[in-house]
């Protein structure tokens, strides 16, 4: 699946739900819920590493210029996808609650 390949990326393929937690702020499973809520909503054309960024720098609450560092990639295209995740999410919310069991159900 693309989330994983994409988390397998990030982190190396070693990684735990524990270290995953530990950077992210979120257990796995979790991730992957919204990750595939965002997948099936969004007129954006988000990868799962959009998603990870933001992930990050919510829980860190670090520069842009950190996770720019972090994840090898421009300040500039770091908050540009990290705000447009937050903006699809904050939009759509009220939706998110009603559908999460369904998602649930089709996935585990």
């Amino acid at each position: 699946m693309e989330f994983f390949a994409a988390v397998d990326a990030t982190l190396d393929k070693r990684w735990t739900n524990r270290r995953f937690r530990a950077l992210f702020g979120v257990s796995v499973t979790t991730a992957f819920v919204v990750w595939t809520y965002l997948s099936q909503i969004s007129v954006y054309s988000f990868k799962p590493h959009h998603l990870l960024w933001t992930l990050y720098m919510l829980k860190t609450g670090n520069r842009a210029e950190v996770g720019a560092h972090t994840f090898n990639c421009d300040p500039h295209t770091l908050l540009t996808w990290m705000w447009r995740v937050i903006g699809t999410l904050y939009s759509t919310l009220h939706t998110v609650m009603f559908q999460f069991v369904k998602i649930i159900n089709n996935f585990f």
